[in-house]
């Protein structure tokens, strides 16, 4: 109770008391950052300050509930090695870390832009710098789905004599080595052109448990290589080595490819003390996507060493445009940084099936994070975008029920809302999906109408089963809003399909659900969070117990109380009346966010400018999310506010990327009231015991920042 008191009392005051917290939070060292590497379906490999690290790569199966990756083998074997004349040999990019890398410093270069990530190397006499990435390319699925990771060296004599060494790429056969049974003696490296190529042995494998889900690697380089290999404890070690002579001022580029290819995947692992397969509506195996373009990683290597070139230089030009088109250049890092989650624990099938799995959930992305992520999907990777829209629609239950996260969760209530607004977004410029799409657009919003909305044909939740979990809300603003544009976009989707009965129906909705939405929640400044006075406890609710309890945080200012406006605004819709969105956005910015700047903004604060701290679970109110901080700067500048949305940008990029969030771990959020952060919190050091830090390894939601990209777009 002491510690909530404390967490309660600092996080009211004003600004001006907390500009200590500077000096506590993360500073933009370069070199401190993990740098992954990775892209649809192929997991990543990571490095930093810390070393490098085999994350998934090779693809086994999930390892644990908790969605931590372990990093294979500790030794690795070096990975990169630099040597001159035989000796003084100089490891590059390993576990151990810079202070046995025997260099003076390891720099990451300011740009640090995912997927490319650029290294400089000094103390060496060689002046030698990388760049390392995996293709991932806007309007390209298939380069942007090949399982290849690129290391391109630059080699540069600075002296006046000539100047020979070599650089190698060691790499160690541990595949199958998370299988506890599983002896990996039985692995071989096989010497192919230019590089190895990397297996199992297929029948001890199924001897094992009569599954063959494994998949093989390819190390390679260009030609003038020279191959080796050799063993310690049974352990099998390729050596892909360049040796090179510089003239004087002469430099050169060295290209060194890890591709991969797996038949099948197994999602696997445990999750609440349930074998996924069990729990799941469908098979835990899936073909692998590759498996009708590539027959083996050595066709991915090849393809690989042909394109890695241009590769690069459409990366750097999508960048660059995003660069251009952004004034902030923090806010242009963060956008490109925050793809990193489409390569960190994502799947692709053969199919097209395409999900992630949320880091500490343990789920296929939830249809309430994924929101936030689809017009990303729907700009850059159209193709996708549906398919993520045809996951929901097959996975919907037989009454229309849209789920949660995708074949497992139908606890949530309020999907449905999210669902239409998506198929709209993949639907809007295509009739063939349109057509394909909408009977399970009007199954959900039908089956929606039957359950919770009241006569004034709003949603009137009993406790807090929507997006904010545990935020006891009943008839909220929030999810109300999103309510009110699927209503909206349902009636034009009818229309136009040509199914004028229907459209006129959801016409009708719209009109009586848009007026008492009104009426119920206007306050003459913004719509108040929410509009009964009692409700039920969510924490009882959700275990089939009705514990009533008044809602004392009802006229809150959320944060998110007319979401669903951006997205008529993005759509070109009109939802609710000009003056009282623009009125409403204004007043949260100046009330939830311009009175916390240092923090960011706060979820839910009263018109008098407190924290509400009555709400049922006060978790909600006060963390911050990231989803609703782009919500908010998007939402200011499609309605006019330019300074305030590009004030909102610039400070939230900031905290993302040096107070709040790591460079790449871009989570949910942060801060909360019960000794557990989301990430860490900007006011106190990492390893305060009041706070201690957790890390989402893959949360769609983090793509919400490109909201604000599209609003520069569009307006």
């Amino acid at each position: 109770m002491l510690r909530v008191f404390l967490i309660s009392f600092l996080l009211l005051l004003p600004a001006s008391a907390v500009d200590y917290a500077d000096g506590y939070g993360y500073q933009p060292t370069e070199t401190e950052y993990p740098m992954p590497i990775g892209n649809f379906g192929n997991f990543f490999l990571s490095y930093g300050k810390r070393g490098f690290e085999k994350n998934a790569i090779y693809n086994n199966y999930w390892d644990s509930a908790g969605g931590t990756y372990s990093s294979g083998s500790s030794e690795l074997y070096n990975f990169f090695s630099l040597e001159f004349n035989g000796e003084n040999k100089k490891y590059l990019l390993q576990e151990k870390g810079l202070e046995s890398l025997g260099l003076k410093s390891v720099q990451m270069s300011e740009q640090y832009l995912f997927p490319a990530a650029y290294y400089e190397f000094y103390g060496v006499p060689v002046r030698l710098n990388l760049t390392a990435f995996s293709p991932f390319i806007f309007h390209d699925t298939f380069n942007s789905t090949v399982p290849a990771y690129c290391f391109v060296f630059m080699a540069e004599n600075p002296s006046d004599e000539p100047l020979s060494f070599s650089l190698s790429l060691n790499f160690e056969n541990d595949i199958g080595w998370r299988d506890n049974a599983w002896n990996i003696d039985g692995n071989e490296n096989i010497p192919v052109e230019n590089g190895f190529y990397m297996t199992y042995d297929a029948e001890k494998k199924r001897a094992l448990d009569n599954k063959e889900y494994l998949g093989n690697i390819t190390i390679k380089t260009n030609e003038g290589c020279s191959l080796s290999q050799w063993e310690i404890d049974g352990r099998k070690i390729a050596r892909v080595e360049k040796q090179i002579t510089l003239g004087p001022s002469e430099s050169i580029e060295i290209p060194f490819i890890v591709a991969t290819c797996f038949p099948l995947f197994n999602p696997g692992g445990k999750q609440y003390g349930k074998d996924w397969d069990e729990s799941w509506k469908v098979s835990q195996y899936f073909e692998w996507y590759w498996k009708n373009f590539f027959d083996s990683s050595r066709e991915v290597a090849d393809y690989a060493m042909e394109n890695y070139a241009q590769w690069l230089q459409m990366i750097k030009a999508q960048s660059e445009a995003v660069f251009n088109k952004v004034k902030e250049p923090e806010v242009a890092k963060l956008l490109l940084n925050s793809l990193h989650i489409l390569g960190s624990e994502s799947f692709y099938s053969r199919e097209g099936f395409f999900f992630t799995i949320e880091g500490e959930f343990t789920l296929l992305h939830t249809i309430d994070v994924m929101f936030y992520a689809q017009p990303f999907f729907v700009e850059f990777f159209p193709d996708i975008a549906r398919n993520i829209v045809l996951e929901y629609a097959r996975s919907m239950s037989d009454e229309g029920r849209v789920p949660h996260s995708l074949f497992y969760d139908y606890a949530e209530n309020h999907e449905e809302p999210y669902f239409v607004i998506m198929a709209y977004m993949s639907a809007e410029n295509d009739r063939s999906f349109a057509e394909l799409v909408y009977p399970y657009v009007k199954k959900a919003m039908l089956f929606r109408l039957s359950e919770d909305v009241g006569k004034d044909a709003l949603i009137n939740n009993r406790g807090a089963d929507h997006s904010y979990d545990m935020w006891s809300a009943p008839t909220m603003s929030y999810i109300n809003s999103l309510w009110l544009l699927a209503l909206r976009l349902t009636s034009d989707l009818a229309s136009e399909l040509g199914i004028e009965e229907d459209a006129v129906f959801f016409e009708d909705l719209f009109e009586g659900a848009q007026k008492n939405f009104i009426d119920e929640l206007w306050n003459g400044e913004y719509f108040n969070m929410s509009s009964k006075r009692f409700g039920n406890l969510p924490w009882f609710e959700r275990r089939g117990v009705e514990v009533k309890a008044p809602i004392l945080d009802r006229k809150a200012s959320h944060v998110e109380q007319i979401t669903g406006v951006l997205f008529a605004e993005l759509l070109g819709k009109q939802m609710l009346p000009y003056n009282m969105s623009k009125s409403a956005t204004l007043f949260v910015y100046e009330n939830n966010f311009d009175r916390y700047r240092e923090l960011g903004w706060i979820n839910g604060v009263f018109p008098n400018g407190c924290i509400d701290m009555f709400a049922c679970f006060p978790l909600y109110s006060t963390m911050v999310w990231s989803g609703a901080q782009w919500v908010l700067a998007a939402q200011l500048y499609a309605l006019g506010f330019s300074e305030e949305a590009e004030d909102v940008a610039s400070i939230t990029a900031e905290n993302q990327l040096y107070r709040g969030f790591s460079l790449f771990n871009l989570g949910e959020g942060y801060t909360n009231l019960f000794g557990k952060t989301y990430l860490n919190f900007p006011l106190f050091y990492e390893n305060n015991v009041i706070l201690k830090p957790s890390i989402y390894p893959a949360y769609p939601r983090v793509l919400a920042c490109w909201l604000y990209y599209f609003a520069l777009d569009s307006f």
